[in-house]
């Protein structure tokens, strides 16, 4: 998916800044999210179930660049619910 992206992003003009892989069942997206750069428009995610996590991350830091994402992330239970949902607080 994301190679079609990327093909797709450059024909248009786009820039691609920076590719990284994500592990599957990764939920711990503090360090890349901290890594993206400023001048970002646009993060794409090319899997599935991590891309709740990481857009959540995403907001908590602030960083409110637009995200988009394959079909394979649009899954009620397994992305709207978990990127909605909010973290409990510790205690």
């Amino acid at each position: 998916m994301s190679a079609q992206f990327v093909t797709a992003w450059k024909a248009v003009g786009g820039t691609v800044i920076n590719h990284h892989q994500v592990s599957e069942g990764c939920e711990d997206f503090v360090a890349l999210v901290n890594g993206f750069s400023g001048d970002t428009d646009l993060v794409f995610y090319g899997g599935t179930f991590e891309g709740a996590p990481l857009l959540k991350e995403m907001r908590t830091q602030r960083y409110m660049q637009l995200f988009a994402a394959g079909d394979g992330c649009w899954d009620v239970g397994n992305f709207l619910v978990p990127a909605v949902r909010r973290r409990k607080a510790k205690a």
